[in-house]
């Protein structure tokens, strides 16, 4: 599988009357290909967890028509280890090459837990896996005792660290300097390349699969790089995939915005305040589908 140092958790693009765009979708992958980027469906940014099974499989079908250079994982989550153990088998059937897998969602699992339930997905996976650390979404942080009784596993690829604090990748970075370690939010990465990162999982990557390409090369080489990414980041990327999904459309890079339920455009940044913030980055992407 291609190496690669920016991952675009890749938003679900809807049809007004509901379903997934696949057309938008495909034109998507693409973009993100030509960009030599890795493609992660499905995660939050994708609301993974929001999708019926029917909008599911319409995802994975895209993934068979899917350039093969571009490395497609897909996020595996839930609450009972049953259902991520289906869906893996699922999405081996599609050709999807690697998995980010979050711990059970709710029932805040404890060290010994999370040993068993990334054990168990690891050892089914049959691919490399990226584990998440976000305890926003999942309730509870990846535990390291947890990660070092897992850390020799074959199908064991990285980390991504989205909790925010620089003492907890700290932490990871120390007790796991061989691990992939990919910074989860994008107004981080210009400081966790100084820590060792190997990259960025990003959304704002959506909007430029290029030129956030180019600016996350430029992070892990140490070079100048303009402040403008990291202060509009939150801007973008508030209320994760919605105000994502706003600009795209207002900008004319998907036909609709539309999130699934229960998530709502008014909770996104107000329109006009994404196109400000927009027009103010030093380089726009001219991609549209």
């Amino acid at each position: 599988m291609t190496e690669v140092s920016l991952w675009t958790a890749l938003i679900t693009p809807l049809k007004e009357k509901g379903g997934v765009d696949q057309e938008t979708l495909l034109c998507l992958i693409n973009e993100q290909e030509s960009s030599h980027n890795g493609i992660i469906l499905m995660g939050s940014t994708g609301e993974g967890l929001l999708l019926t099974d029917q909008e599911r499989r319409e995802v994975l079908e895209c993934v068979t028509k899917a350039p093969s250079k571009t490395p497609i994982f897909a996020c595996i989550c839930g609450y009972a280890i049953e259902e991520p153990l289906k869906r893996i088998e699922e999405y081996k059937r599609y050709g999807i090459q690697g998995l980010l897998i979050l711990p059970p969602i709710y029932s805040r699992p404890g060290p010994n837990a999370q040993i068993k339930w990334f054990k168990q997905l690891l050892d089914a996976a049959e691919m490399p896996c990226i584990l998440y650390n976000n305890p926003s979404r999942a309730g509870v942080s990846l535990s390291v005792d947890a990660i070092q009784a897992i850390a020799d596993h074959p199908n064991l690829f990285g980390l991504k660290e989205a909790s925010g604090s620089v003492d907890q990748w700290r932490v990871y970075r120390r007790q796991f300097p061989s691990l992939r370690l990919y910074a989860g939010n994008d107004d981080q990465i210009w400081e966790l390349a100084s820590e060792g990162a190997t990259g960025l999982i990003s959304a704002m990557s959506n909007i430029w699969p290029y030129e956030m390409h180019e600016y996350v090369r430029d992070c892990l080489k140490g070079r100048q790089v303009s402040p403008v990414w990291k202060r509009n980041a939150p801007v973008f990327c508030h209320n994760n995939p919605l105000s994502i999904k706003q600009l795209m459309a207002a900008i004319g890079r998907i036909p609709c915005a539309n999130p699934k339920a229960p998530l709502d455009l008014l909770d996104a940044t107000p329109v006009e305040e994404l196109l400000k913030a927009y027009e103010s980055m030093p380089s726009l992407g001219s991609m549209k589908c």
